[in-house]
């Protein structure tokens, strides 16, 4: 295996598969601004091609937005934290 194959995927990776801007991909893969639906799905079949997965924790820096919220338990065997994950799931859904 040689470095490259190493690294993750990134945009660039993805641009060059396609032969659009990476903001272009950026803006099919967000799902928002004007792009051609020819172009969305050539961008989406490179993507998925390549095995291309957006980094969520990038993205979120680069946004300066987090769509997280951390939870620490002391145990998943104990039958009452199941239950506490999955109400504040469901409040926070």
């Amino acid at each position: 295996m040689t470095e490259a194959n190493k690294r993750p995927l990134t945009l660039r990776d993805v641009s060059d598969a396609c032969g659009v801007s990476e903001m272009t991909v950026s803006r099919v893969l967000r799902k928002q601004g004007d792009v051609s639906e020819a172009t969305r799905s050539r961008v989406l079949a490179a993507a998925k091609a390549l095995g291309y997965v957006p980094n969520q924790i990038a993205g979120s820096l680069a946004s300066q937005r987090v769509n997280l919220v951390a939870v620490i338990i002391p145990s998943l065997s104990n039958m009452v934290f199941p239950e506490v994950l999955n109400g504040i799931n469901q409040v926070l859904e």
